[in-house]
């Protein structure tokens, strides 16, 4: 395939047409070597000076994630809560899809209020969790149950401790 994506681009360097070209490779390769689209890009990278190598499709494109990957997205999310999936893709040379998957379905992240929060609590919060009610349940026994009455109650509203940076 390589090598018919150099005859192409040195027919067209050459200045034959696309019919030309597609003729002429049909008949060096065989039918169908090329699509149509194909033959188009090539001839289109060469008009604008670039170079016609071994690329397919996406050069930047990783078929299969691994253990790196995911590894690098945890710790550019980790760093940075509000980077975007098109600011990975292009930091990690992936597509698009390939950093959404990792997200949503290796780290469990899911897009709240522009950040990238945890759909599940991991084991620490859920450790914090329980702290947090031992120390109010222990309040409630030194206090007295008139202490329950001192806390605000909405109706099903949660309300957050922490305050997300600033949007703009």
């Amino acid at each position: 395939m390589a090598d018919a994506r150099s005859f192409v681009a040195a027919l067209a360097r050459a200045g034959k047409t696309f019919k030309e070209i597609k003729v002429t490779t049909d008949e060096a390769f065989g039918v169908s070597t090329l699509q149509q689209a194909q033959i188009y890009r090539i001839i289109r990278l060469v008009k604008d000076g670039k170079e016609v190598g071994n690329e397919q499709g996406r050069a930047t494109t990783k078929l299969v994630f691994d253990e790196h990957l995911i590894a690098s997205v945890a710790a550019a999310v980790e760093a940075d809560g509000r980077i975007t999936v098109c600011q990975l893709a292009t930091a990690n040379g992936v597509s698009n899809d390939t950093i959404f998957k990792v997200l949503h379905e290796d780290l469990g992240l899911s897009k709240k209020s522009a950040r990238w929060v945890p759909k599940l609590l991991n084991q620490a919060q859920k450790e914090e969790r329980v702290q947090v009610c031992s120390n109010f349940v222990a309040a409630v026994h030194r206090h007295s149950l008139a202490y329950l009455e001192t806390i605000v109650t909405m109706d099903e509203t949660m309300v957050s401790e922490h305050t997300p940076e600033i949007k703009s």
